[in-house]
């Protein structure tokens, strides 16, 4: 019934166009609707509401065959003259590649004709072919660089950021993989024309002014094509973009290689391995970059160190998050509470922790250098995480490292030859001194061992006032038992670790002094906590009841009292008051 009443509607109609058109349906009086010729058409589909037509489209599929055609003429004339009006409002303030920080401040006219232009692809790809969007497209300007790259910007445009400064940017409809091949065949359209479009002179490309070291990190991140493709975190996007826009040619890229590798190292949207690896992989086979690419960009220095050495893409991937992030992220999540700054579990650049690490995979495979200058070290242990025994209280930021690196890197780099010495040369510590970092992993820090055996008894020192005194891995790990007050069943839990360390060759008779203490001694002054631990360290049954006697120390030239030897180094040198034993 509903169709007989439109299509009764639609008759009623025609009666009034005819008597005002009389001459020209003149000619077609004894004839049906669907033979009306297409001029006829276009002035019904001109009287008609949008509701009116679509519902006719649904009638017969001879009148959508004709009415989508001239629906796609009709609404391609309006896209081609919002384009004109757009471009003619703008002037001289014409932008065709935005930086990010233009997006917080994009011109009102650019700014409501992309919203419009959003609102109607979201609203119309999911239903269009690419026969009726190549008849959209000859009618709204396929030759028009200025349409075609707003509608390509447009689709290319992420729909959810997680950075808090993209929540004023305008949004678009993403390309996900859940979508069918019509969407990327109408993409592949767009680039097509827009690569054989050629731009407007006055569409010179906008290169983003220096705005200062306290600006967006990512600043140096414009809208082009490519940068897009690769926050989309879609291969065929990127591969269409890059085969078909720029037909291969790494000259026609809009951006610097660095800035395109950074956006796509340190992508605010949701990023999966499975996603950024591929894209990864594809663009520096194509674009030939080594695995040692040195990315040279502001964006990558480390806020700290204007001196420091511009990383490769590994240094990227390794370091910590604090240097690996937009700044107003930072803010933002630092003002929220949500971030510890200081552990790589509160990074926010990756929501899945696997994204590094595969990277890092990726690297190695492809034969990243990670010796000699390009020893990720450099940038895994900074001065910052160093545990600062002469701070009063606990050291700085051993309760708030959590681990080596992202989640499974220092493993790939150890098992790939990492030299771990390079600690011991540049900070004069071994890894294994980092131990509030290790003593949850026990896989993590025998490998660890089985890669530094020849500084298995290096001693370091934490203070510079400290003098000869220097303590061995071993020493560190029971000396930190006694600073953070473990439990005794804490304290049985350190046994294995003391085990590897002994495996691997520690001297638990190394003193920190001539007249200092060594491992055996702490272990035994320490009881009855650490009584697993001695039985480890001083297998012999009588030689442990000898140690607990003072006669052992004095043959052993120790000339700390019994209550002296579990006084941390750091209280010693810092003049800090110490608990007695009485209180220990």
């Amino acid at each position: 019934m509903k169709v007989k009443r439109l299509l009764s509607n639609v008759a009623t109609r025609i009666q009034t166009y005819a008597s005002r058109h009389s001459q020209m349906m003149a000619p077609y009086t004894g004839i049906g609707f669907l033979d009306l010729p297409p001029e006829l058409h276009s002035i019904i589909l001109e009287n008609l509401s949008t509701s009116s037509i679509v519902q006719l489209l649904s009638t017969n599929s001879c009148i959508s065959s004709i009415y989508s055609y001239l629906l796609m003429l009709r609404i391609g004339r309006k896209l081609r003259y919002a384009a004109r009006a757009a471009k003619d409002e703008l002037g001289s303030r014409k932008q065709l590649w935005l930086p990010c920080p233009a997006w917080l401040t994009i011109d009102q006219v650019y700014r409501t004709y992309l919203t419009d232009l959003d609102r109607f692809l979201n609203r119309a790809l999911p239903h269009l072919s690419l026969e009726r969007f190549e008849t959209l497209l000859m009618a709204a300007g396929r030759t028009d660089y200025f349409f075609l790259a707003a509608v390509i910007r447009c689709m290319l445009t992420i729909r959810d950021f997680t950075a808090s400064c993209w929540q004023y940017s305008w949004k678009a409809l993403p390309i996900t993989p859940h979508l069918d091949g019509a969407r990327l065949d109408i993409l592949r359209r767009l680039l097509e024309c827009a690569r054989n479009a050629k731009a407007p002179e006055d569409l010179t490309h906008f290169f983003p002014k220096y705005v200062g070291e306290d600006a967006c990190s990512m600043s140096e991140w414009k809208d082009t094509f490519m940068a897009m493709a690769i926050d989309t975190h879609e291969i065929e996007v990127v591969r269409l973009v890059w085969e078909v826009y720029h037909k291969r040619d790494i000259t026609t890229l809009e951006d610097k290689i660095a800035n395109l590798i950074y956006s796509a190292l340190t992508g605010f949207s949701t990023t999966r391995a499975e996603q950024i690896v591929p894209i990864l992989d594809y663009i520096m086979d194509e674009w030939n970059l080594s695995p040692n690419f040195v990315v040279d960009s502001k964006c990558a220095y480390w806020p700290t160190n204007k001196d420091d050495p511009r990383p490769t893409i590994m240094n990227l991937m390794v370091r910590h998050s604090r240097f690996a992030r937009c700044l107003c992220v930072s803010f933002y999540a630092a003002k929220a509470g949500t971030v510890n700054p200081w552990s790589w579990n509160g990074c926010p650049t990756f929501t899945d922790p696997r994204v590094p690490a595969s990277i890092v995979n990726l690297l190695l495979d492809r034969g990243a250098d990670i010796h000699g200058d390009n020893n990720p070290l450099q940038y895994m242990l900074t001065p910052h995480w160093f545990s600062n025994w002469a701070s009063k209280g606990l050291p700085s930021c051993a309760q708030n490292v959590a681990q080596f690196g992202p989640q499974g890197v220092i493993e790939l780099l150890l098992e790939a030859g990492l030299d771990t010495g390079y600690a011991v040369e540049h900070y004069g510590l071994s890894l294994l001194h980092l131990i509030e970092s290790l003593w949850d992993n026990l896989p993590l820090f025998t490998l660890i061992a089985q890669k530094s055996v020849e500084h298995i008894n290096f001693q370091a020192s934490f203070n510079y006032n400290l003098g000869t005194e220097r303590i061995s891995p071993l020493q560190n790990l029971l000396l930190k038992m006694v600073f953070r007050n473990f439990s005794p069943e804490r304290a049985s839990q350190m046994v294995p670790f003391v085990e590897v360390l002994l495996k691997h060759g520690a001297d638990p008779h190394l003193k920190d002094g001539a007249k200092g203490r060594s491992a055996v001694m702490i272990a035994a002054a320490d009881q009855p906590r650490m009584a697993g631990i001695l039985e480890v360290l001083v297998p012999d049954r009588d030689l442990r009841e000898r140690w607990k006697s003072d006669e052992m120390w004095r043959h052993e030239g120790c000339e700390l009292a019994r209550e002296e030897v579990l006084k941390p180094i750091v209280y010693e040198a810092s003049g800090f008051s110490w608990p007695s034993s009485s209180d220990l």
